[in-house]
């Protein structure tokens, strides 16, 4: 896990807040999750396809697809996100 990454994990709702650095990795996402911006900027990249997202946006990741994900710091704030994870029995 990259340093200065704090997540916190309830019942899979997931509160991942990062350091001022710029962050991006490329999951296998297995689940389908839905983000919601508190702070700063993400920019999303499936099948070529690019969607920037800003405070108070939200999108829905469809499960398995490989998707890459670049969380930005916006104007001296964090990255902030809220990540709602469905797992397949949900």
């Amino acid at each position: 896990m990259d340093e200065g990454i704090k997540i916190t994990n309830y019942s899979d709702i997931i509160l991942s807040c990062f350091s001022n650095d710029a962050t991006s990795y490329q999951p296998m996402v297995r689940e389908h999750w839905l983000v919601y911006l508190l702070s700063g900027e993400m920019e999303i990249n499936e099948a070529g396809k690019t969607v920037r997202l800003h405070k108070d946006d939200c999108a829905f990741i469809r499960k398995d697809n490989r998707v890459s994900f670049q969380k930005l710091p916006l104007n001296g704030e964090q990255f902030k996100a809220i990540w709602l994870k469905f797992p397949r029995n949900f």
